[in-house]
């Protein structure tokens, strides 16, 4: 019998006894509507403190946030900026609105994760930046990004817009920024919302320069800030209860999968670090299909999925496949950033809960034989 997942009630981010608590102390304390306040200010520094940076800009959006951290490594017009031709689009488009040209490098086999050798070899005199993602669960190379990054003098930019709360011990963090998305469906959210996290005062300078326009330009509201702070909080129980669920999707015995997770060997050997912080943070855990599926197939399965209330959607279109050729240049083949986003299909967080992975593996299996 199949488990009907539309009955499943969702995890919000925050329970209703917060939020009604939350509303309380703003409607008491009168000054959720003020342009800035104690909350932003509560948010900043709780950020600073989880990614041991200086400083911190909140902002609108996490695609603001990208723009944002460009500018602020000094990306201008003619410049260069090396990215993953498998990610979501933003990265492309900002460097495109500064008028910088994008540079898109392959990704690892099957992984959606930038090739660092690939980097290497598209570095040319007008690069400026490096822009690199945590996408679908996976970790980027950033050590070896940062050696290269120095070599060159190139600033090197983390968008952990999927993965917020991810292991130090993991990511190794080495970037010159970091950039946050707080938006709707996001692991953190207020509906929207940024942030840039560095410890660059030059960067963080160039931001504020940016911004700047008498008021602050692209900002976070005050009732926004409030409202991630109690999910700030929380972030790592929360994580470490969607790890537990992919765990025992990977664990699960006697089921032979018409796909593969995508997951890496770090979280294969453990969940979490000596601090609790998780090795993988999963916003849409990645299931690779054995072969490219045809549209209609494709449609079929999702419809599938839609009908027993399993949120499970298409990849990343690659970046090459929306752009004109003119507006970025590729270094070498991409055939692997456009095989992945043929036969990937992502699974919402939405779903990730440790009672119900088991019955998730099944009909997911069910869907995709």
């Amino acid at each position: 019998m199949s488990f009907d997942f539309s009955e499943l009630p969702r995890r919000s981010p925050l329970s209703g006894e917060q939020l009604q608590q939350l509303f309380a102390e703003l409607i008491a304390a009168d000054t959720w509507h003020q342009y800035s306040g104690s909350y932003g200010e509560q948010l900043s520094t709780l950020l600073r403190e989880e990614y041991r940076t200086e400083h911190c800009t909140l902002c609108c959006s996490g695609t603001i946030g990208v723009e944002l951290a460009l500018r602020g490594a000094g990306v201008r017009s003619g410049d260069e900026v090396i990215m993953a031709a498998y990610d979501f689009r933003a990265g492309l488009v900002c460097t495109q609105q500064i008028g910088a040209q994008p540079v898109l490098v392959d990704v690892l086999p099957e992984q959606p994760v930038i090739d660092a050798e690939r980097v290497a070899a598209a570095i040319t005199p007008r690069t400026r930046a490096i822009l690199v993602s945590h996408l679908h669960g996976t970790v980027a190379p950033l050590r070896q990004l940062r050696e290269i990054a120095d070599t060159s003098q190139l600033s090197l930019i983390e968008d952990a817009c999927q993965s917020p709360g991810l292991s130090h011990e993991v990511a190794d963090r080495v970037s010159d920024a970091v950039v946050l998305s707080f938006g709707g469906s996001k692991l953190l959210t207020a509906g929207r919302g940024g942030a840039v996290l560095t410890s660059s005062a030059a960067i963080a300078q160039r931001i504020r320069i940016h911004t700047w326009r008498g008021n602050e330009a692209v900002p976070m509201s005050e009732l926004q800030a409030a409202l991630l702070i109690p999910q700030l909080q929380q972030l790592h129980e929360v994580n470490a209860a969607r790890a537990a669920a992919v765990r025992a999707m990977l664990t699960a015995g006697g089921v032979d999968l018409p796909f593969r997770m995508l997951v890496t060997d770090e979280f294969r050997k453990c969940q979490t670090d000596e601090s609790g912080r998780a090795l993988a943070v999963f916003y849409k855990l990645p299931l690779l299909l054995p072969s490219v599926p045809r549209p209609e197939q494709r449609e079929r399965l999702l419809r599938m999925a839609q009908e027993r209330g399993i949120p499970l959607g298409t990849a990343f279109q690659a970046l090459h496949g929306f752009s004109a050729r003119s507006r970025f240049r590729a270094e070498g083949s991409l055939d692997g950033a456009s095989n992945l986003a043929d036969r990937l299909l992502l699974l919402h967080h939405s779903v990730l809960q440790p009672d119900h992975s088991v019955s998730l593996l099944q009909e997911l299996v069910q869907i995709l034989s």
